[in-house]
């Protein structure tokens, strides 16, 4: 059912910006806290901190493309029911159309989420 797997598919995505997220501040933090008086070990921990800055922008990023998705299939959730509800439509018609929006949310949060664990 495609509404179960957009919904599932945003709820993954949003538990994967989550893991990826807590992992990037973990490794960050240890770096930041971490004491080096080798000038060598400092130029890599600040080179490797700001890969990690880089990464948590990717992953704010995402977010929003989170938040664009869900936004956008609520809409569509909401457009169709009042379709349904007010227009002499062919409801046919309209669970089609529902359908392949609903599609077309699920493939879009499985690229955001492919796109973010290969970047970070």
């Amino acid at each position: 059912h495609p509404a179960r797997v957009a919904t599932a598919t945003l709820q993954h995505l949003e538990k994967k910006i989550q893991v990826i997220s807590n992992r990037v501040n973990e490794a960050d933090n240890v770096l930041h806290n971490s004491k080096t008086s080798n000038p060598e070990d400092q130029i890599r921990r600040d080179r490797q901190r700001r890969e990690y800055a880089i990464m948590r922008s990717r992953v704010e990023d995402t977010k929003q493309v989170l938040e664009r998705l869900r936004a956008s299939w609520a809409a569509d959730e909401e457009s169709f029911w009042t379709r349904a509800q007010t227009s002499g439509a062919n409801f046919a018609e309209l669970a089609n159309s529902k359908k392949i929006k609903e599609i077309a949310i699920a493939e879009e949060a499985a690229k955001a989420q492919d796109d973010l664990v290969y970047r970070c």
